[in-house]
Formats: structure tokens, sequence, C-alpha cells
């Protein structure tokens, strides 16, 4: 009878031992679910009462998104944001760049840095970015035409990594 009791007692604490982190997994993945949910539905809702997409709701969903890891909607709501010009499009082609650049696409991410470039030349964030991918692809002459360029800018801005 005693030892029947032990192996009761011992199936209890291996049970609990699994069923502990799974229910803690769980639980944060259900907040995560309906905290995701509900920012969709707040974004969803004030898209219906502004009838447009302004940029504070374009970075909310966006940031949602990227930290999802959900790259393929972030590139999608900017590609449908692009197609129907409904924002300006330096801030569309830089968060464009920057999913890219995310997924080591760094050729289309300096594509698309340069086309955001091409519509505000003098934003020193964008050229910080594609400063970062020029790095990454190892172009030294490109590096140098930017530094140059950003201390034309601002010859107050240091530059720590070349």
């Amino acid at each position: 009878m005693n030892s029947n009791i032990f192996l009761f007692r011992l199936y209890v604490c291996f049970a609990l031992c699994f069923l502990l982190p799974v229910s803690f997994f769980l639980t944060g993945q259900l907040y995560s679910f309906v905290q995701t949910y509900l920012q969709l539905k707040l974004c969803s809702k004030l898209v219906k009462e502004k009838s447009s997409l302004d940029q504070t709701l374009y970075t909310e969903l966006l940031d949602l998104y990227i930290n999802r890891d959900d790259w393929f909607l972030c590139i999608s709501i900017s590609e449908l944001l692009l197609e129907f010009s409904l924002m300006n499009n330096d801030q569309i082609y830089s968060s464009l760049a920057y999913c890219y650049q995310k997924n080591s696409f760094l050729d289309i991410a300096e594509y698309y840095y340069l086309k955001a470039l091409s519509f505000s030349p003098s934003n020193i964030p964008i050229l910080l970015r594609l400063i970062d991918v020029y790095n990454q692809l190892g172009s030294k002459e490109k590096l140098k035409k930017l530094h140059y360029k950003i201390k034309l800018i601002d010859p107050s801005y240091v530059i720590l990594h070349s």
C-alpha cells in the first residue's frame, strides 16, 4: 500500500514539473495574443474613425509586427501605403529598408534607403542606417562618401564606427 502511495506522489510530482512550465508558457502566449488583438482592434477603430492612416498609427502597427517578427506583414503594410500614397514616402521607404535589412537582404535595403534619401537627402538617421548597411556589405568607398555627406550636413556630428 505504501509503494502505491509513493508511486502516486511521484507521478503527481512529475506531472506538476511538466505542467507548470507549460502553463506559464501558455499564459504568456495567451497574454501576447490578447494584447496583439486589442492593439489591432484599436488601430482598426482609429482607421475607421479617421478614414485614413496617420504616421503615429502606421508606426504603432509597424512596431506591433516588428515585435512579433512578422516581417511579411510589415512589408505588406508599407507596400500598400506606398501604392495608395497615404503617407510621406521617406518614412515608408525607410521602414521597408529596415525590414529588409533585418532579414539580411542588404542590397534591397540599400535600394530603399537610397529611395528614402531621394525624398529627404539631409535626414541623418537614414544616412546612419545606410552606413550600417554599407558596413555589412563592406563598401568602403560608399562609407567614405556617406561620412563626408554627414559632415557637410552637420559638422558637429561624430560617427563612432567606420
